[in-house]
């Protein structure tokens, strides 16, 4: 809302003023700074739950784009004051959380606005990298960036060192373990939450994977996590 600073996210510096967002993503490492001059005024909003994400993705927010500038509009500002000052109960507070996002939100996907020049395999990693916690499939990524599947994933493969099916694989087993040790989420809702739509398929994924079922590396994890 005021002042000026810096957000170092990653490696990367993002400078800060006034009706910026940007994004404090957990398990990544990150600092900003205030300018002593001018210390920055902010606003916050801490949430978590399984789109989250995906919603941020449609404010432009991504771990690896955590910085948008200028995008806090007055209704945004309103939206925010209204849930600290008047939404008590859970339903309505829910109602005044979307009504922040709704403000923030792009009027077109990010993935449409990336710069232009990118090319069409840098733009399939970033789909499958946005959207791997969702029912998709490779084929789908390959035909979105208009490339035919079989040269996508050779492409993919010599350039990224592993396969596109790999790779999304990786994606959502690393979510699964997030989930599994730092939440209470059940087997099933954790297998929707990283793109299975059954309990079955994801379990037999995860052991192949990691060697051991979801169930035993959450107990393995809550036992060193107490011990």
């Amino acid at each position: 809302m005021e002042g000026t600073g810096t957000f170092i996210q990653q490696k990367k510096q993002y400078h800060l003023q006034p009706n910026d967002i940007f994004c404090l993503f957990p398990q990544v490492i990150h600092e900003y700074y205030c300018d002593p001059q001018q210390p920055i005024k902010k606003l916050i909003l801490a949430f978590d739950g399984k789109q989250a994400l995906a919603t941020l993705a449609r404010l432009g927010l991504t771990p690896e784009h955590p910085h948008m500038p200028n995008r806090v509009v007055d209704r945004t500002i309103s939206a925010f004051l209204n849930l600290i000052h008047q939404h008590q109960q859970a339903l309505a507070r829910l109602h005044g959380m979307y009504a922040i996002f709704q403000s923030l939100e792009l009027p077109t996907p990010l993935v449409l606005q990336q710069d232009l020049t990118l090319d069409w395999l840098d733009k399939g990693k970033q789909l499958i990298e946005h959207h791997f916690s969702e029912l998709i499939t490779i084929e789908e990524i390959a035909t979105s960036v208009g490339i035919e599947r079989t040269h996508f994933s050779k492409m993919f493969r010599k350039t990224y060192g592993t396969s596109p099916v790999n790779y999304l694989l990786q994606l959502r087993m690393q979510e699964a373990q997030l989930l599994l040790l730092h939440t209470n989420y059940t087997i099933a809702e954790i297998a929707r939450a990283v793109g299975y739509q059954d309990i079955s398929s994801f379990s037999k994924a995860f052991k192949k994977r990691l060697g051991i079922s979801p169930i035993e590396y959450r107990t393995n994890g809550k036992k060193e996590q107490t011990s």
